[in-house]
């Protein structure tokens, strides 16, 4: 059916700790999800997904070192924000956990406070609209026709900030004012 189909990919950048970037898409082929990254050493990437949203991507590196991206910055009605088909969707994911291969304790993030932005953005969406003509200049046509339509979407941003990072019994706290 129509819904078996990708037109365009979603890119996501990822920026590792140790400076290593590169970005990849997700592509779904008939049933089997593949995570492909582009100018990226050996990773390998897997993510969770709830309610038809990504709620954590997993990367392990070369090395074995294991990285967990789980907190979630979201789209929320803020001010200007029409009714969006973008409210309450995750749109980034801050890292939360590293996976030392040689340790039995990991690195933890902690995001306890959310700042929100008191202005709108848009975003011009591009969409397609499918027709089906029965009829040109009064001719019997059973044509088919896809259109482009621009679509523009509000909606503000909030982000989650750090305030903790532990390993084993050591934590440093950030606190904003």
């Amino acid at each position: 059916g129509m819904m078996d189909y990708n037109l365009a990919y979603d890119p996501f950048s990822v920026t590792l700790p140790d400076g290593t970037a590169f970005a990849f898409y997700i592509a779904y082929y008939t049933g089997t999800v593949e995570h492909i990254a582009s100018n990226a050493p050996y990773v390998q990437i897997s993510h969770t997904k709830s309610n038809n949203q990504i709620t954590s991507f997993t990367i392990t590196d070369e090395q074995g070192i294991v990285y967990t991206f789980s907190a979630t910055d979201t789209s929320f009605q803020g001010n200007g924000a029409t009714n969006s088909t973008y409210l309450n969707t995750n749109v980034s994911w801050s890292l939360t956990n590293i996976k030392l291969p040689n340790s039995t304790q990991s690195i933890s993030f902690t995001y306890g406070k959310t700042l929100q932005s008191h202005y709108a953005a848009w975003v011009a969406e591009p969409t397609s609209r499918f027709k089906r003509l029965h009829y040109v200049n009064g001719n019997p046509a059973n044509q088919y026709l896809i259109e482009a339509v621009p679509n523009y979407e509000s909606y503000g941003y909030q982000m989650k900030l750090l305030t903790q990072i532990s390993y084993g019994t050591t934590t440093v706290d950030f606190t904003y004012t």
